[in-house]
């Protein structure tokens, strides 16, 4: 026991505490390819299912877990306190020891917080209430200006409609956001970041167009892959859903012998195909994800969308949430608009 002149010298100090728990006992070493054991007051892992818990206790509310893959290669059963922070399939977290007394088997949780900034102390923290944010967006091609001051903000976790005429600027302005066309001017944000400035915040975008992205000699199951493998989707994921589709039975079958099944390459999906890709859309917005879709069937955006963007010769005529008649609104719009045309007066 230390005398009282020692404790004067060097105080005790609180050790931190190390949680007991197995999982975070155990740490995998890849070179050696080896266990060893040490205390840890958490670690990270990989959200492989999130969903959610009966608790044993009557007429209580269901609890958010998720099944996490931790860097020891260990699964454990992780109980989500609070909101689920927006968690899906391959987010990463961190996780502590301490589960739900009414959930059986659940021993840790998720650290939500200083924890998770530990390692980016450096960059900024705040997360955006907007999924994408434009500002005087502009976009000039040979001394032509086709985008004039296009700024708008789409609210996280929702769907957000583009709708205008040919060569409107819709396309021009979705390729921006993709970084597929530098803009002329103004700035794009994804989530309180800026696009240009970090690289990793695109792998955060999907982006389907209306011509197909493919090589014709490329087999469909070789660029289902491909496509998996540049978003760090794992292949048995990739192999997963493939089986699920319709696509498994052409897997084999180069990509260009599938153009043959269009009827109309420029909106590419017939009814039936085109009520599964809305159905995804809706499960896309479900899990916290941000859409914005370009179509110009009208009827399909009034059912689907949270917000529109009216888009006529590089300019925005109307951008809000939605109207009760889209079709209505698009066509007494634009008529105003070539009203005041012919009287010499801008309309936006």
């Amino acid at each position: 026991m230390p005398t009282i002149n020692q404790l004067v010298n060097k105080p005790r100090t609180s050790k931190a505490k190390k949680t007991k728990e197995l999982a975070l006992k155990i740490n995998w070493n890849s070179q050696s390819k080896s266990y060893s054991f040490a205390n840890s007051p958490q670690k990270s892992g990989i959200c492989k299912k999130v969903g959610v818990l009966n608790p044993r206790k009557p007429n209580s509310a269901n609890r958010a877990f998720a099944r996490v893959v931790l860097k020891n290669k260990k699964e454990v059963a992780v109980y989500i306190p609070g909101e689920k922070h927006n968690l899906q399939e391959y987010s990463s977290v961190l996780i502590s020891g301490g589960g739900a007394q009414d959930l059986p088997g659940v021993k840790y949780h998720v650290i939500r917080g200083h924890g998770d900034a530990e390692g980016v102390k450096e960059r900024k923290q705040g997360r955006s209430l907007y999924g994408v944010k434009k500002k005087k967006l502009k976009k000039v091609y040979g001394g032509k200006t086709v985008l004039r001051d296009i700024s708008f903000s789409v609210k996280k976790g929702s769907i957000h409609g583009f709708i205008g005429p040919n060569g409107a600027g819709k396309t021009t302005t979705l390729n921006c956001l993709m970084s597929g066309v530098k803009p002329s001017g103004g700035e794009i944000y994804l989530e309180g970041q800026k696009i240009g400035q970090d690289e990793l915040i695109n792998q955060k975008i999907g982006f389907m167009t209306e011509q197909a992205p493919f090589s014709a000699s490329l087999r469909v199951e070789d660029f289902i892959h491909l496509a998996g493998q540049v978003r760090n989707i794992p292949p048995q994921q990739v192999e997963q859903r493939l089986r699920k589709s319709d696509l498994n039975n052409y897997r084999t079958k180069k990509c260009g012998e599938l153009s043959t099944v269009l009827d109309e390459p420029t909106s590419g999906l017939d009814p039936s195909y085109r009520g599964i890709l809305l159905n995804q859309l809706e499960q896309v917005r479900a899990r916290g994800g941000t859409v914005l879709i370009s179509s110009h069937i009208l009827s399909d955006l009034q059912k689907l969308v949270d917000s529109v963007t009216l888009i006529d010769r590089g300019q925005i005529i109307y951008t809000g949430g939605k109207p009760a008649d889209i079709e209505e609104m698009y066509d007494k719009l634009l008529l105003k608009e070539k009203i005041a045309e012919k009287k010499g007066q801008t309309f936006i």
